[in-house]
């Protein structure tokens, strides 16, 4: 994605009046309606390309249901506000003229907010693919490979839920279907390995090479438009590294904790209460630390662990 050098972890809270809220919705030039597993968001945008970036984004979320929630992403007096009605406004204190940058924050306001206090899902940052009667979640830091090993288990035949949250519905995994972005660099990865010279998936993203491929709909990847059915999750991969070959390796219960929780696992519950979470959730799944290595070789060694 090229976009002005923006990080969600500059944005700061910033006290926004009611007046001024209600005063600036009138800047509102657009409105995209998406629905997150029964709650319909419409974020307001002040210019038509963000909020054309964010539909591309959701294309698969889009909604014509009356909004549940409101958010807006507008800018006042040099600089750039983001809020959820009835939760906190961030700031990012210059008036950003790239829309993709103002899609970009929007949308991390949005998922904070949503995951975080109106879900009623439990759910972790992370790739989430299908096997025979499961599912498993890879997860890793930005640029850890988590797309790039999504891609080639996809290639492998294992359907892609999310590349970005691992959503759950008690012990089953759902569908969040976030348009992707694959940088340049998998890309190149990916299209190089000779194991599948001739398959559809190598042949779209061959043809993307060169450049960072942004908001990439499952159909533009798969062909195939559908949606894998909820299954349960029956293991973690924790991306830990890189090696000739790959790797995989259990991880004990006080290995695994720390680690989910901080990947993080979101949800409405705070404190304790999210420890007792990830508790629960580990009781029924198996962890491991995952060293990746080439990507069809990692792919097929997920594959058979999970199953």
């Amino acid at each position: 994605m090229n976009v002005e050098p923006v990080s969600p972890e500059a944005l700061t809270p910033v006290e926004v009046s009611l007046e001024l809220r209600r005063a600036l919705r009138g800047e509102v030039v657009e409105t995209v309606w998406t629905d997150w597993f029964g709650t319909c968001i419409a974020l307001g945008f002040d210019e038509s390309p963000a909020a054309a970036s964010y539909r591309r984004r959701y294309a698969r979320l889009l909604s014509e249901r009356p909004a549940d929630v409101r958010a807006y992403a507008l800018r006042h007096e040099n600089r750039t506000l983001f809020w959820v009605e009835g939760g906190p406004a961030y700031q990012w204190r210059e008036a950003l003229s790239d829309p993709l940058a103002i899609e970009f924050l929007a949308d991390c306001v949005v998922r904070h907010v949503y995951f975080m206090e109106l879900s009623p899902h439990l759910s972790f940052h992370a790739a989430a693919l299908g096997v025979a009667d499961g599912a498993f979640a890879v997860t890793a830091a930005s640029e850890g490979g988590k797309t790039t090993t999504a891609l080639a288990c996809a290639r492998r035949g294992m359907p892609l839920y999310s590349d970005e949250r691992c959503v759950l519905d008690g012990e089953r995994v759902l569908p969040f279907p976030r348009a992707l972005n694959v940088r340049a660099a998998a890309l190149d990865l990916l299209a190089a390995d000779p194991t599948f010279a001739n398959d559809a998936i190598g042949e779209r993203l061959r043809f993307r090479r060169g450049a960072d491929w942004s908001g990439v709909d499952f159909a533009d990847l798969f062909g195939d438009a559908r949606l894998p059915p909820p299954q349960p999750l029956r293991a973690i991969f924790f991306i830990s590294g890189r090696a000739a070959e790959p790797a995989v390796a259990p991880l004990a219960f006080r290995e695994a904790l720390p680690t989910l929780l901080a990947v993080p696992l979101r949800g409405r519950s705070r404190g304790v209460e999210r420890v007792a979470d990830a508790t629960r959730l580990l009781a029924h799944v198996r962890a491991y630390a995952l060293t990746l290595g080439r990507p069809d070789a990692t792919a097929r060694l997920l594959c058979e662990t999970a199953e």
